[in-house]
């Protein structure tokens, strides 16, 4: 799984809001239950995967409005989902999905960008990078953002799984819940802090031998 984190820096402002500087963080921090220890990893089977090159191309990053969509209550999830937490709700099918995804199912909704900001280049996961994708202050209008987009162009694995050889190469949206009004309720100036973790658990789920291509997976805010 990847792990979508943020952390918006608020000072006090005028007018809407100012976006002062966005960062985004990618770095490989497996849990603490999986981590063997350079690049080794175990899975929830019991399957020992080496990860020796986790390399990760990405186009940009967008944070997006919900348009329409409807609310729904933690206590009494829609059909297919049940135990609505931190954010999330569990489907059916196993899956992680997040509110704002949830609401525009159900409502009829769609996302729509309202700020993005252009990224190039390779990044080597396993060696972490922080980038800077905007450092001039930008003023914001009335906004309600509701989900973080990353359009991950190339995400390029290679490794071992239990001491057999693979590699692999996908591509696909990466997804987060990320909630922030801008209004003149609370004017304020903020810095945006993203981080996309890569837990270790990308192969969970799948008996020896694994089934590629992998999907990218959904990405969690916490």
């Amino acid at each position: 799984m990847i792990l979508l984190l943020t952390a918006c820096t608020m000072q006090p402002g005028t007018g809407y809001a100012s976006l002062d500087e966005v960062l985004l963080d990618v770095a490989f921090d497996p849990t603490e239950a999986r981590d063997l220890g350079d690049g080794l990893v175990l899975t929830d089977t019991g399957a020992r995967v080496q990860f020796q090159v986790l390399e990760l191309d990405v186009a940009e990053l967008r944070v997006e409005e919900l348009i329409g969509g409807v609310t729904f209550s933690e206590q009494d999830p829609p059909d297919g989902y049940s135990l609505c937490h931190n954010g999330h709700c569990h489907a059916d099918d196993g899956e992680l999905v997040d509110y704002a995804t949830i609401e525009a199912e159900i409502g009829g909704g769609s996302f729509e960008t309202a700020l993005s900001w252009p990224i190039d280049g390779t990044i080597d996961v396993l060696a972490g990078e922080t980038l800077t994708l905007s450092s001039s202050p930008q003023d914001l209008p009335e906004l309600s953002l509701r989900r973080l987009s990353i359009d991950v162009t190339e995400l390029r694995f290679e490794g071992t799984v239990d001491g057999q050889e693979l590699w692999a190469s996908m591509s696909g949206d990466a997804l987060g819940p990320f909630t922030l009004d801008v209004d003149r309720s609370a004017p304020e100036a903020f810095s945006l802090d993203a981080a996309l973790i890569f837990d270790g658990t990308g192969f969970d789920g799948q008996d020896p031998p694994i089934t590629l291509p992998l999907p990218i997976p959904t990405m969690e805010l916490r």
